[in-house]
């Protein structure tokens, strides 16, 4: 993959999405859409405003519309010659405008990232995004019983006393001294609502305007994970939760990173080619929390603590399109 961004780092991106099981049959995504661009260093989520179905309009058409125009918009602010980063605001104004022609309404989010590690973010509605820094644990449990169960493999394969051979002594050593990846909440994007669960939205007819969206500009390191993801996502799943959901696959990541140490640092985490897959699997794992969460009619979920805030009583998730797209600044050199 080559950037088109100046200075050290870039982006690796993994995406997912799912649509409630009523809307699967027109969309896989729902009306929900995304875009990623790794070249460019920028991605988005939009999320269809339903209630266009009582008018017999799918609200999808214009959230993949917008999302495919702010692509295309950032694209063509990264060609100028001097392009350091693209206003992703200043794309999804652009965007709006071309948009216009197709009905239905939507929120967005859009996010560029420039060489130096510096993240932007224009963001209207209640799609957002929340960045995740890596830290460290303990020694990871699990690593530290690798090598009794390996020596235990050995014997009942008829191995003998000797155990494992050189190379696999070498590997239980690197996972032993692996250490669980512990994920902190850097930042995290506020909610633009109306009223409760009616969000700021673009569309054709609609009262709010890009000029509306709340920016942001947050310096980035290497190693973080930044998850963009539509309200599928964040009414289902607490920050804590989308914590600890990619913790899960932190074994996984240090196995990636070639490292002498076998643990994880942020030098460690360049652009590779597998680290697309995984940040897939770690998407595609939010998505499916996040619609199984949905499902629930019994327990505390952040939509259910937002309706009791708002003076309803509910309890358990609320069943939606979920799309998440997982995002790790990675080191050029």
């Amino acid at each position: 993959m080559s950037f088109r961004t100046h200075g050290h780092c870039g982006l690796v991106l993994g995406a997912k999405a799912k649509a409630h099981p009523r809307k699967a049959e027109k969309h896989d995504h729902g009306e929900d859409a995304f875009f990623v661009s790794e070249s460019d260093a920028a991605f988005g989520v939009a999320d269809g405003v339903s209630q266009w179905a009582d008018y017999n309009i799918d609200a999808g058409e214009y959230s993949r519309k917008l999302m495919e125009l702010c692509a295309e918009e950032v694209a063509d602010l990264m060609s100028a010659e001097d392009a350091r980063f693209a206003d992703p605001k200043r794309a999804l104004e652009k965007a709006y405008r071309r948009s216009l022609s197709v009905m239905g309404s939507s929120t967005a989010c859009v996010l560029t990232m420039d060489g130096e590690g510096m993240l932007r973010a224009a963001n209207l509605g209640d799609s957002g995004f929340i960045v995740l820094r890596p830290g460290f644990t303990r020694e990871s449990h699990h690593a530290s019983r690798l090598q009794p169960i390996a020596m235990s493999l050995n014997a009942n394969a008829g191995l003998g006393p000797a155990g494992p051979n050189a190379s696999q002594q070498e590997a239980i050593k690197k996972k032993r001294r692996a250490r669980e990846i512990q994920w902190d909440v850097m930042y995290r994007s506020q909610e633009m609502q109306k009223y409760f669960n009616c969000p700021d939205q673009l569309g054709p007819g609609c009262p709010d305007k890009p000029s509306r969206a709340e920016t942001y500009e947050l310096p980035l390191e290497t190693g973080d994970i930044i998850l963009a993801a539509t309200d599928g996502v964040f009414d289902n799943i607490s920050d804590a939760n989308l914590c600890v959901l990619v913790k899960r696959f932190s074994l996984e990541l240090q196995s990636l990173l070639p490292t002498d140490q076998g643990a994880f640092s942020a030098a460690s985490v360049k652009h590779d080619a597998e680290l697309r897959p995984w940040l897939h699997s770690v998407a595609d794992r939010i998505c499916q929390e996040a619609h199984l969460v949905g499902m629930n009619t019994t327990g505390i979920t952040p939509f259910s603590e937002q309706c009791r805030n708002a003076g309803y009583l509910f309890e358990g998730g609320k069943l939606d399109d979920v799309t998440v797209v997982a995002a790790m600044v990675v080191s050029k050199e």
